[in-house]
């Protein structure tokens, strides 16, 4: 079971006409390839669109036909002019939020830079424990949500007494931990927890 998304075909836009143009010399390679017989055509239908979660599109899993005539599933990774720390720091100034607290981490350098471009004020402190009681003490003091990113591994245990507490006073915070890339995980350098 993989952590996805699916948005319905009647949701998603497309240029027809780009759709094919892009398409059409895949296709040709892939019928091909796949020693279709002249006269025949391999056509590129979507059927839906799906986003996967970090790390969920190479997990263990059998696809489905969606038709008698489907041969496979093609899958087109789309460019975005977004970055994650971008989303994420929209998301923050949607919600109102003002500061972020912190302990400088590479983990979560891409959300400082999005927090940079949205006006967002980052709040450094000296240890992860400091930055996420300050997000519950912000929290208590604007009544609004305090905010507190942490780096990966250690970074994140160090924040745990402050996120206990927030929990255990019903204190409204948001904790963002980091995490290693998915192909540096598991290794020994860089927290890769």
């Amino acid at each position: 079971m993989r952590d996805t998304w699916e948005v319905p075909k009647s949701r998603v836009k497309i240029d027809k006409r780009r759709w094919h143009r892009a398409l059409g010399p895949v296709l040709d390679r892939f019928r091909r390839d796949l020693g279709v017989p002249d006269g025949c055509e391999l056509t590129a239908d979507l059927h839906s669109l799906l986003v996967y979660g970090p790390g969920q599109f190479f997990v263990a899993h059998q696809d489905s036909e969606k038709d008698d005539a489907m041969v496979g599933s093609l899958v087109v990774t789309l460019p975005s002019s977004f970055t994650g720390g971008d989303l994420v720091a929209k998301m923050f100034k949607r919600e109102g939020i003002r500061h972020v607290f912190t302990l400088s981490g590479l983990h979560v350098a891409p959300i400082y830079d999005g927090c940079l471009t949205e006006g967002i004020q980052l709040v450094d402190t000296r240890h992860e424990q400091t930055a996420a009681f300050a997000a519950e003490g912000w929290a208590k003091v604007t009544r609004r949500p305090g905010v507190a990113a942490l780096t990966a591994g250690p970074g994140v245990t160090n924040g745990v007494s402050a996120i206990t507490s927030a929990h255990l006073n019903g204190s409204p915070v948001c904790v963002i931990g980091g995490r290693a890339p998915h192909a540096r995980r598991g290794g020994s350098a860089g927290m890769g927890a």
